[in-house]
């Protein structure tokens, strides 16, 4: 089961998977409060956290020892440096231990769900996607928006990069689109990489 926590502040999206495990990817900030509501509503227990990048948004409501991140985003989590820009939200961060270090093509498992890494660097160098073959489900962090793309002007952010994950996710197998920020949705990367690189579609 994928359970779809959508925010409407500047929290990210949270999402739960349940099975053998239970995952749940990007908690947003600390004071997520819709989340905290819906794992005590449903009396879940968390099994391991992925961050799909390292923005403070998405890693502010870290919580336990099972935390998951690219291993080239997993020193500003743990450090709690400035490329986390959590200096847009409090005034100081110390960081989270990091039990897991990812790469391109590593698989967690959730018995129900597994997902597949992606890394797709260009809003953060580790930036990555969640792929679910299973319901051709893809978690696309802050890489690809319903109506738009990450921002590359933050620390280690890079428009060339993002062009090429893009052009990445273009080759994969994915209908149903759950973004950091703002609704899910159907594929639609064709349209936006014509609309912010048209030179190369």
């Amino acid at each position: 089961m994928i359970y779809e926590i959508i925010s409407s502040t500047y929290s990210s999206n949270s999402y739960i998977l349940t099975g053998e495990y239970t995952i749940l990817i990007d908690p947003g900030l600390p004071e997520n409060i819709p989340l905290k509501s819906f794992l005590q509503k449903k009396m879940l227990t968390i099994n391991c956290i992925i961050n799909t990048h390292c923005h403070y948004d998405h890693i502010g409501g870290n919580f336990g020892e099972e935390i998951y991140v690219h291993e080239n985003d997993a020193n500003a989590i743990e450090t709690g440096n400035y490329k986390t820009a959590y200096m847009n939200f409090i005034s100081e961060f110390n960081g989270f231990p990091v039990k897991r270090r990812l790469k391109e093509n590593d698989v967690i498992s959730a018995g129900d769900h597994s997902l597949k890494v992606l890394h797709t660097p260009g809003h953060t160098s580790g930036s990555i996607c969640l792929l679910d073959a299973n319901t051709n489900t893809l978690f696309s962090g802050d890489t690809w928006f319903m109506n738009g793309i990450g921002r590359t002007d933050l620390p280690s952010g890079n428009l060339n990069d993002l062009e090429k994950s893009l052009m990445k996710l273009a080759k994969i197998d994915a209908k149903h689109i759950c973004p950091g920020h703002g609704m899910p949705f159907e594929n639609n990367i064709e349209n936006i990489i014509r609309n912010f690189f048209p030179e190369d579609w």
